[in-house]
């Protein structure tokens, strides 16, 4: 499972809410999957007895694990780090400790949003970069059409800048500058676009800044709840509901699969120097489980140096 010319995954043991339990379970996961494509390093202090992972420990002892963990992508010993734990102080100290991108004015997390087609669309920034100005938004766009070409495979990616309206007048000086700029520079912006276009996928790629993508996230989060429990208020009305119910059931847990933050389990933080991914507080061993291979599978695409060279456009 192991091999020197594998790329290096770092995954931190103590993030999350439910710290070193959830993480440990998930490398059980891994554990169990066999040619896996990447090793993986082990970043914290569990206090086990004995490891018994046929991973590398390292341990932090007094130290913060992300810090830590950060460091050896710097270092260039592992290719990406992953992390469920605070998004603020993953963030912060990736841009310190890995730097940002040169000509790249803030990092910005990328999410992928059910839609009611079979693609998903990208909303950046969804919490990097809470208050963003012009020149971040086009950063945004530019960054996120480079992971959505060599990541996702997409070719030639709409964006559009959330709005309060389609029109070009319409949003914050921010945003009314942001799209000036983006439609002299990028062939495929297609303007301003409201939230209810991000269901219809009228555009690949919606921008706009952390504090918008974060509220908007979290909203869609909570929308596989409120389905669940639309779902079996009705299907417990009455005999016949109960049913059509038990018969659509799968159906429905099928589309509420579209919803949970564990089908992708993490979100990539573009524009600072190395693959990083952050994952949701409350994620579970199999969430951990796939933002570790997005992290090995956004290595290997080489999306950093894609960005450093969009950057010296």
């Amino acid at each position: 499972m192991s091999g020197s010319d594998l790329p290096r995954v770092v995954l931190d043991l103590a993030g999350g809410d439910f710290g070193y339990a959830v993480n440990l379970e998930a490398l059980r996961i891994l554990s169990r999957e066999s040619d896996l494509p990447f090793d993986i390093i082990a970043v914290g202090n569990p206090e086990l007895d004995e490891w018994n992972f046929d991973f590398e420990l390292v341990n932090s002892c007094d130290n913060d694990p992300v810090k830590v963990g950060l460091e050896l992508v710097r270092d260039g010993v592992a290719q990406a780090f992953v992390s469920v734990g605070d998004t603020s102080k993953v963030v912060s100290r990736a841009a310190f400790i890995l730097g940002r991108v040169e000509n790249i004015s803030r990092p910005a997390i990328i999410a992928m949003f059910p839609t009611i087609h079979r693609e998903p669309a990208i909303v950046i920034d969804v919490g990097a970069t809470p208050s963003a100005n012009a020149q971040n938004l086009v950063d945004f766009a530019l960054m996120s059409v480079v992971y959505a070409e060599n990541v996702l495979g997409w070719n030639s990616p709409k964006v559009a800048l959330l709005s309060i309206g389609e029109e070009s007048k319409k949003g914050t000086p921010e945003i009314r500058e942001a799209g000036a700029t983006l439609t002299s520079i990028l062939p495929n912006f297609i303007g301003n676009a409201e939230g209810r276009d991000i269901i219809h996928r009228r555009s690949d790629i919606f921008v706009c800044e952390g504090l918008v993508g974060n509220i908007l996230l979290k909203f869609f989060e909570s929308m596989r709840d409120f389905f669940r429990v639309a779902f079996h208020r009705a299907k417990n009305k009455d005999l016949r509901s109960k049913f059509g119910g038990t018969l659509l059931e799968p159906s429905i847990r099928s589309i509420l699969t579209e919803f949970d933050y564990a089908t992708y389990g993490g979100a990539p933080l573009l524009g600072v120097n190395g693959v990083c991914i952050i994952g949701h507080g409350r994620s579970t061993p199999q969430a951990v489980r796939n933002a570790v291979h997005l992290a090995a599978k956004i290595s290997s695409t080489g999306i950093v140096e894609k960005i450093k060279e969009l950057s010296t456009i």
